[in-house]
């Protein structure tokens, strides 16, 4: 649903459309979307959405989730697989009785369970609401500093950004933590000098916001931006 690397949202009711149309299976990763941006698997007709810990779940990696609608379950249950971790069907059995089938990292779970119940307090809606201010308030401050965001369809997990001045995105990364303690997301391979990202998901505030332009301003007063 969203392409972390260069921060592009896409138009799921135009995938949706085209799997639709064309009789397809609609498998969606919305790692990085999930409690971010809007996302409903009845609306988009999807048969199956990959899911992780981290990214807007706001908790360490080291737990995956693959929801299955109703055409979905039905043809793993009418499939062989011989794949040890995509035999579904084991899965399947094992929810029955409120269990997986190895041992998950039992941490995290619990974790999870906690954060489940604080989302369902206060509502998927409000998660969503708070992460998109974050972004806007963010968008809003760079405007002026010498950069352009480089996507005109954005999540509202990260904007990215791309320089116009006279540092290259990789030595902002570096510069930013080596002398301000602020980490932004950094591209790789041929995006590593003219791309990178600053997230909104998690623990941040407009404080955090504040601190970051704060930074980008003083690098631009010392002319090296």
């Amino acid at each position: 649903m969203h392409e972390t690397s260069t921060g592009v949202l896409y138009d799921m009711g135009l995938v949706s459309e085209f799997c639709e149309r064309n009789n397809l299976m609609l498998v969606v990763d919305a790692i990085s979307s999930f409690l971010a941006d809007h996302y409903n698997m009845r609306e988009y007709n999807v048969n199956a959405t990959i899911l992780s810990s981290q990214k807007a779940i706001a908790l360490p990696p080291g737990m995956s989730f693959v929801v299955l609608d109703e055409k979905a379950q039905e043809r793993v249950l009418n499939k062989k697989v011989k794949s040890l971790y995509f035999n579904f069907k084991n899965y399947l059995a094992d929810g029955t009785r409120g269990q997986t089938p190895y041992t998950p990292a039992v941490g995290i779970l619990i974790q999870l369970r906690k954060r489940l119940q604080m989302i369902d307090d206060i509502g998927v809606d409000k998660v969503v609401e708070r992460v998109a201010h974050i972004a806007q308030d963010f968008r809003t401050k760079i405007r002026g500093l010498p950069f352009e965001i480089s996507s005109q369809s954005l999540s509202n997990a990260v904007t990215p950004l791309r320089p116009n001045g006279k540092m290259p995105a990789d030595e902002i990364c570096r510069h930013l933590k080596n002398n301000y303690q602020i980490y932004v997301c950094p591209n790789g391979g041929t995006l590593s000098k003219t791309l990178f990202r600053v997230g909104h998901i998690g623990a941040i505030t407009e404080e955090d916001n504040n601190k970051l332009i704060n930074a980008l301003h003083a690098l631009r007063e010392k002319d090296i931006l």
